[in-house]
């Protein structure tokens, strides 16, 4: 995953940086940035799963420069940490079909939703 700057984005779309943030969250209720960290995490998530990637480098590949920031958005997100999440959902690398239907319904069973990471994020930062 290529690592995206607010700014870039609001040049490629022609915006300044400050009227695309308020029009993203008066439209979609969240910030770019818990939106942006929420997809890092999801993608992390999958990494973590499906791939036998040490957890620095899945950190670096979703976009986190800082591994500490990578863990607490991760925990935070997930409810659990990156590690505490790749033991309880082992990678299989045999190629088999997964048996386990947790595991088989995809990552969608594994993490919270967005409105329920966005609602840690956001509790998180109020205390």
């Amino acid at each position: 995953m290529d690592h995206l700057y607010l700014q870039e984005i609001a040049d490629q779309i022609g915006y300044n940086r400050n009227y695309l943030c308020s029009l993203f969250k008066k439209d979609t209720g969240i910030t770019i940035i818990d939106y942006l960290n929420y997809m890092r995490i999801r993608k992390a998530c999958e990494y973590i799963s499906y791939s036998d990637i040490d957890i620095s480098q899945i950190s670096s590949r979703v976009g986190f420069s800082n591994i500490s920031h990578f863990n607490r958005t991760f925990k935070k997100c997930v409810g659990i940490p990156p590690t505490t999440f790749g033991k309880r959902y082992p990678v299989d690398l045999s190629g088999e079909p997964h048996t386990d239907a947790q595991t088989a319904s995809g990552i969608e069973n594994k993490i919270v939703t967005i409105s329920e990471a966005l609602q840690r994020l956001h509790h998180s930062a109020e205390e």
